[in-house]
């Protein structure tokens, strides 16, 4: 029972993480998608303008725009507010590394999907089951008088 459990929280939290590395490159790629269809005379120039700041920068950018008074910041973006959702519990240094690999141009590893949702999914289904281990562990006066 120990080594399930044990296992099962290993893959959430990696479930957990793979979900917010979907949600970073699903956010900026958005953005960029987003902001180079209004001016496409200008295609690629937030991408190298992003480049030359960093990924500190840029995560700061990804995260202060997942405020609810993000759109009205400066050098903030507009998210769609479900991504928000999958951000905001998150600093800089959490997604610092996912927005230097998006910079660098890595794709998502090919196990975690790039529609958030889906890896939201799959969250959920590793909580639940954690949730059954954890309540079939708890003591019950039934499996007390059955060990005895």
């Amino acid at each position: 029972m120990f080594e399930s459990k044990n296992l099962l929280g290993n893959a959430l939290q990696s479930a957990i993480y793979d979900r917010l590395c979907s949600a970073v490159y699903y956010a900026l790629n958005y953005t960029i998608g987003y902001l180079e269809g209004l001016d496409s005379q200008n295609s690629g120039k937030l991408l190298r303008e992003w480049r030359e700041l960093g990924a500190y920068a840029v995560a700061g950018i990804v995260l202060l725009s997942t405020l609810p008074e993000g759109p009205s910041l400066p050098h903030a973006v507009r998210l769609i507010p479900w991504i928000a959702d999958y951000l905001r519990d998150y600093d800089e240094e959490a997604v610092l590394p996912i927005v230097q690999q998006w910079l660098d141009g890595e794709p998502l590893a090919e196990r975690i999907s790039a529609n958030p949702q889906d890896e939201e999914m799959k969250v959920r289904e590793l909580k639940r089951l954690v949730s059954a281990i954890d309540e079939n562990a708890k003591p019950t006066v039934s499996k007390i008088i059955r060990s005895v």
